[in-house]
C-alpha cells in the first residue's frame, strides 16, 4: 500500500469511491431540477383547427328533416248535358303519398368566422328565404279514383285530374308547415353547426330569421 509524503498511508479505491459518489450525487440533482421545472411548466394551448366557409357548407347540407304525408282530396267537376243542364257533376277522388323534406339553402347565409377571441366563433345567419321545402311522389304514389261518375256523363279528363293531384300536393305542405317542419329543419341544422364546430375548437351562434314569419 502506498504512503503520502507525511508518511500517512493512502487508498487509491477510497478515492475512487468519493469521485463516483459526487458524480451520482450532480446527476441526481440535476434529474431533480429537470422534473421540477416540466412538472412546473405552463400547460400547452389547445390547438384550433383553421375552419373555411366551404367545409360548413358541405357538412350542413346533410342537415335536412323528412315527412311522410298522405292527403286524401275529393272534388266535384260539373257536367254539361247536350250543352244546356249544368246541375250535375262527377266527383273524383285523389290519394297522393309524399315525402316532403325541410332544409336551409346555406348559400344565402351569412357566415363569419372571428379568430381574436379567447375562443374562436362562428356566426351563421340564415335570412328569410333560405328555408327549402320539396315534396317529392313516385307515380305509385298518386292513386285516383271516379267516385260518382253517372254513365251518361263524361269521364273526368287528365287536365282536371292533374289539377286535382295539385291540390292534393298544396295541402300536403300546409299539413307539413303546420307539423312544424320549418322549426324542426332550424333546430336540426343549429345541432349538426354546433357539434361540427365545437370538435374544430370553434364556438357557434345560429340564428333563423324565418322562424320569425
Amino acid at each position: 500500500m502506498p504512503f503520502s509524503e507525511t508518511g500517512t498511508r493512502t487508498d487509491p479505491e477510497a478515492g475512487t469511491g468519493a469521485v463516483v459518489g459526487l458524480v451520482a450525487a450532480l446527476v441526481l440533482i440535476v434529474a431533480t431540477a429537470g422534473v421540477t421545472l416540466w412538472l412546473t411548466r405552463d400547460p400547452e394551448p389547445q390547438s384550433t383547427t383553421v375552419v373555411s366557409v366551404e367545409e360548413i357548407k358541405a357538412i350542413a347540407q346533410l342537415s335536412t328533416v323528412e315527412y311522410h304525408i298522405t292527403e286524401y282530396y275529393e272534388e266535384s267537376v260539373e257536367r254539361k248535358i247536350l250543352g244546356i243542364f249544368t246541375n250535375t257533376s262527377t266527383t273524383g277522388a285523389v290519394i297522393v303519398s309524399a315525402v316532403v323534406t325541410g332544409s336551409v339553402d346555406f348559400d344565402k347565409a351569412d357566415i363569419h368566422i372571428d379568430e381574436t377571441g379567447e375562443r374562436p366563433t362562428v356566426t351563421i345567419a340564415f335570412p328569410d328565404d333560405s328555408f327549402v321545402m320539396k315534396t317529392s311522389i313516385n307515380p305509385g304514389d298518386v292513386i285516383m279514383r271516379d267516385v260518382r261518375d253517372p254513365i251518361f256523363i263524361k269521364d273526368i279528363t287528365a287536365e282536371e285530374w292533374t289539377a286535382m293531384e295539385d291540390a292534393a300536393l298544396a295541402a300536403i305542405e300546409r299539413t307539413a308547415r303546420g307539423k312544424g317542419i320549418e322549426r324542426a329543419t332550424a333546430e336540426n341544422a343549429e345541432r349538426m353547426l354546433v357539434a361540427f364546430l365545437a370538435g374544430l375548437g370553434y364556438d357557434a351562434e345560429v340564428t333563423f330569421d324565418f322562424l320569425d314569419r
